[in-house]
């Protein structure tokens, strides 16, 4: 069993710093957005032996992580329990120091699992959201849209990401790259081997969780299709997330029928103008992507 990694004494990061997972047996850091992958790195975490999660594993083993001590609920689902806080960076020394990357997701995918979980799931027990459930059940989705393009509801769970990403940008410790959740899969061996990883290769596996109970979130992406047929509300969405679309690479096609998402194009044109992007603001950040990618060689 590796140790964990002693960091230097060094100055505690700002309150107004972003929050990073940065775990001790591999050198990234890992910028965090609600409801784009945290869950599932912190439950990595936690197979770690030093994360603080307690929710599905989607796809896991049955005798995931009982080599490191976890209490695992046997079930169609194992559920992991660990009494440790997921480790985040403690210092800018600790930021620097690592492979900084960021999660992101596709947007309307995001805005409409986070007013499902919200809303449909837990009742708007989370109290910003609790105006929705206060309309009839047939307004709910339709205002909440409204609110979101109208910039009138401003949330952690439905802000696009483009606007912390680019804050982050032009802070002490940019990013070095961006990845798509959707191909989280694909990039994550790269991902510890750039980060020169102390995880031993069989405790690796990158183990996608909710932190719902399965029944609350049964075949959610199925569902998400229903919230795409309205043409209008498609062009609101579109409109409001088109930064975070145009600059990871997303499309409407990917979540809309073809005949609605004509109509909504169409729409599109004819919502109002949007602010024009300050330069200033825009980040360099590489996707990764094929022979784009980059190693950032972390030190221990």
């Amino acid at each position: 069993m590796f140790s964990a990694l002693q960091l230097p004494t060094a100055q505690p990061l700002p309150r107004s710093m972003p929050v990073y997972i940065c775990p001790s047996k591999a050198l990234f850091a890992a910028r965090i957005f609600a409801k784009a992958g945290t869950t599932t790195i912190k439950a990595w975490a936690a197979h770690q032996g030093e994360g603080d999660f307690n929710g599905t594993l989607v796809g896991a083993r049955p005798a995931a992580g009982l080599q490191i001590g976890l209490k695992i609920r046997l079930a169609s689902h194992e559920v992991v329990k660990v009494g440790r806080e997921a480790r985040k960076c403690t210092s800018s020394d600790d930021l620097r120091r690592r492979f900084r990357f960021a999660l992101v997701r596709h947007p309307l995918r995001r805005a409409v699992s986070a007013y499902h979980d919200k809303v449909e799931v837990e009742q708007c027990n989370y109290p910003p959201f609790k105006w929705v459930c206060e309309l009839p059940a047939a307004q709910r989705w339709p205002r909440f849209v409204e609110a979101l393009y109208t910039n009138k509801f401003r949330d952690p769970h439905v802000a696009p990401l483009m606007e912390g990403i680019s804050r982050t940008q032009l802070g002490p410790s940019p990013l070095h790259a961006v990845v798509k959740f959707e191909e989280l899969d694909t990039w994550w061996p790269w991902i510890l081997n750039c980060t020169r990883t102390r995880v031993p290769p069989a405790q690796r596996d990158l183990l996608h969780a909710n932190a719902k109970p399965v029944e609350a979130t049964a075949a959610p992406t199925d569902a998400y299709s229903a919230y795409f047929g309205d043409a209008g509300l498609l062009a609101r969405l579109m409109h409001h997330y088109r930064d975070d679309m145009e600059a990871f690479g997303y499309a409407a096609d990917e979540v809309a029928d073809a005949s609605v998402l004509a109509r909504a194009t169409v729409m599109l044109r004819n919502l109002r103008p949007r602010a024009p992007v300050n330069p200033a603001r825009a980040p360099v950040l590489m996707l990764l992507a094929g022979a784009q990618a980059r190693c950032f060689l972390a030190r221990w």
